[in-house]
């Protein structure tokens, strides 16, 4: 009777440590799950604030195109793409029917948090952290660095469809915005924009 006690107790035993080590490995698969999931829904985050950045700097050189359509109205086909600066704010120089200040090469997009107008403020190089990175500030995305850091880049380069530097080759804006985080993921969106005129040149 003694022999069959211990003989129970035993395979209890044995039983229990088998029921442990089943429900520790069940454990272990549900955090693992549970841990990549956490990271594909982060990653997913990451992925949708990248293109919307990317749509922003769109529309940041749209609102500039539309600003000046509505400013220079009496002028459009010369200022349709002018870049104001604060050194040179007035489209009022041109040479050959084109203005002398136009969107072309690689741009940081600034908006004010006052008005919520845009600004292009020029960027010569690649895309880098030095002269791309966004910082967080009063809800914003802002090349501010007294702002949150972000793992954002963003660099909007403009260029034109047609080879050229005339009146006949500057019509149609090719405009892509580029977005890089995580140092090796990248979200690129292009557009083309035109200065809403037809294209007949012969006719001026």
């Amino acid at each position: 009777m003694k022999k069959n006690r211990e003989k129970i107790r035993g395979e209890s035993l044995i039983e229990s440590l088998i029921a442990i080590a089943i429900i520790v490995t069940s454990l272990a698969g549900i955090m693992a799950l549970f841990s990549d999931n956490m990271k594909t829904n982060q990653s997913t985050k990451n992925r949708i604030v990248a293109i919307n950045l990317a749509r922003e700097g769109i529309e940041a050189v749209r609102y500039i195109r539309d600003s000046n359509w509505l400013i220079y109205s009496n002028n459009r086909r010369v200022c349709w793409n002018f870049n104001p600066t604060l050194v040179n704010p007035v489209c009022d120089t041109e040479t050959n029917g084109m203005t002398d200040s136009p969107l072309l090469g690689n741009y940081n997009a600034v908006m004010d948090p006052v008005d919520f107008s845009w600004t292009l403020v020029r960027d010569t190089d690649s895309i880098d952290p030095d002269d791309n990175q966004l910082y967080l500030k009063d809800g914003f995305y802002q090349h501010d660095d007294t702002g949150t850091f972000t793992p954002y880049l963003r660099q909007i380069q403009i260029s034109y469809v047609e080879a050229g530097n005339t009146k006949e080759t500057n019509n149609r804006m090719r405009v892509k915005s580029i977005v890089q985080w995580d140092d090796n993921k990248k979200i690129e969106l292009e557009t083309v924009l035109t200065d809403f005129l037809e294209r007949s040149w012969h006719d001026d």
